[in-house]
């Protein structure tokens, strides 16, 4: 009997206790229901204005887009446009370089255009200039071509250069004997020869000189021409071509055959 009695009192205490536990459990989800309405009521509502605003950006976000996406594909091409890829940059640099050599050039280049000349020495003109037609030669007594003139002139008769230049040679010819060739612009070259070897001792290639400075004097180096008056014999060519030095130059009178 106070066995039974007991086990009916265990019983009652373990239903007791499940009882309590799940009235706890209970309590427990209420509260933390409580609290999370709570902390939904403390968030402010989202109100109609703020969602039209958003709404109203995220437009205008996609409507800016696709400008901003031109914009870009604009300045991209012209990017390209302006900016040659590796070929374009070679042809670049190949027409800087052309333009750069072509500068040079014309800056290297010889004046296409002739200048004034005046005449060499201050005489009469004793043998024209004749590359065609044989004329006498009263030294070597024969006919020989003259692709010069000789102008009358006494010994030690200072020569003149006829225009601006530079002299581009002096040597001894073994016609004409002690000659100096001047470079002027427009192709021109004017050789002096017949000229006293002393005359020239303070000469050098590459000397620039100007229209009058004087070249030398007359001598009786030509020893092809030795039996005639003392004289300047005198050639001019242009673009290496002998020319009759009357067709470019005043001289004093006509010209007259002498050997």
């Amino acid at each position: 009997m106070d066995y039974n009695t007991s086990r009916k009192r265990t019983n009652r205490i373990l239903y007791l206790t499940v009882i309590l536990m799940l009235c706890v459990l209970a309590v427990i989800a209420a509260l933390a229901n409580a609290s999370k309405r709570t902390d939904d009521n403390d968030q402010p509502p989202v109100s109609d204005t703020t969602t039209a605003e958003t709404t109203k950006k995220d437009n205008a976000i996609a409507t800016t887009k696709p400008e901003e996406s031109t914009s870009i594909s604009e300045t991209t091409d012209e990017t390209v446009k302006f900016q040659p890829t590796d070929g374009d940059v070679s042809a670049e640099v190949e027409v800087i370089e052309e333009s750069e050599t072509d500068a040079t050039d014309a800056n290297s280049a010889p004046d296409l255009e002739l200048p004034s000349f005046i005449a060499p020495v201050i005489g009469s003109i004793s043998a024209e200039y004749s590359d065609a037609v044989l004329v006498y030669s009263q030294t070597m007594n024969d006919y020989r071509t003259h692709t010069g003139v000789d102008i009358e002139a006494e010994l030690g008769s200072t020569v003149n250069a006829v225009a601006d230049g530079v002299i581009s040679e002096i040597w001894e010819d073994v016609k004409y004997g002690t000659s100096v060739s001047v470079t002027h612009g427009g192709g021109a070259v004017s050789t002096y020869k017949n000229l006293n070897p002393e005359s020239v001792a303070e000469l050098e290639p590459g000397m620039s000189i100007l229209c009058g400075d004087i070249i030398g004097a007359v001598g009786e180096s030509a020893m092809t021409e030795i039996a005639c008056e003392p004289h300047l014999h005198f050639e001019l060519s242009i673009d290496n071509v002998s020319v009759n030095p009357c067709d470019y130059i005043s001289f004093q009178t006509e010209p007259k055959y002498e050997g």
